[in-house]
């Protein structure tokens, strides 16, 4: 049996690494909390897109700079295997190191096919690997294309990013994903503060996603009068967004 524990298919942590301009190792608490709100919220939008029930806790950090580690955990094993873990890890990743105008599907797609890069691991072990990435990739189809598509996403990621470049100490970001055992999976992603920019949104006006002849679940819809979101599941995720027709408003109210 190959030793498979490099393989993405067990990377259920990130590494979040932040690099200051004075080599220190300590942040100031707000901007710190700030920032791993966005990342949360990024993380739980991402599972909730992939059909993934999780729990997330968050470890101490290291030394040079500062370090912590988000880990992803299923609520239940039988619902949510070690695979959509993975896929969900995976797919943080690459929404925080792709800036606006590159596809997240395809940063996403690159690093789920990285491990065969390694040119360290035995014939045996990259058999594994290449069965673990494919099981990654059929879990991926039709979900990975959602990054791109989901305003929350850019959003939440330009979030992230405007709060580092407000602190002036700040001087990169880098992200790993990891195994349980903190060994890291991925080659390191990494964002100086000169590209800081490239994540953050000029407005806070997003164009919206208009898509036809699709079918929606309603959920939760709207039965007061105002500019309120209606609530629907579409393609397995649930998602909020405008009624237009005001024949089937006034049926439903």
């Amino acid at each position: 049996m190959a030793d498979t524990t490099d393989s993405l298919i067990f990377a259920n942590k990130l590494q979040i690494h932040y690099w200051f301009r004075d080599k220190s190792h300590t942040m100031d608490a707000l901007v710190h909390n700030k920032c791993e709100r966005e990342l949360l919220e990024i993380t739980k939008a991402i599972a909730t897109l992939c059909g993934a029930e999780i729990k997330l806790e968050t470890e101490p950090s290291a030394k040079g700079g500062l370090k912590c580690w988000i880990t992803i955990i299923p609520k239940s094993e039988k619902k949510t295997p070690p695979s959509k873990i993975a896929l969900v890890t995976t797919m943080v990743n690459a929404v925080l190191a792709t800036p606006m105008h590159t596809s997240v599907s395809h940063i996403a797609g690159q690093l789920i096919d990285s491990r065969f890069a390694d040119n360290e691991v035995t014939e045996e072990q990259k058999e594994q690997i290449r069965f673990d990435i494919a099981h990654l990739k059929s879990e991926a189809e039709g979900k990975i294309q959602g990054l791109d598509q989901s305003n929350l996403l850019k959003k939440r990621r330009s979030n992230f990013y405007d709060v580092l470049s407000k602190y002036k100490k700040m001087k990169s970001i880098s992200v790993v994903m990891t195994d349980a055992f903190r060994k890291p999976i991925t080659e390191e992603q990494m964002v100086t503060r000169e590209g800081f920019k490239n994540f953050i949104l000029s407005s806070d006006h997003l164009k919206p996603i208009v898509l036809e002849n699709v079918l929606i679940e309603i959920v939760s819809p709207v039965l007061a009068k105002g500019k309120y979101k209606w609530k629907g599941v579409y393609n397995g995720s649930l998602i909020s967004f405008s009624m237009k027709s005001e024949e089937f408003i006034s049926l439903v109210q």
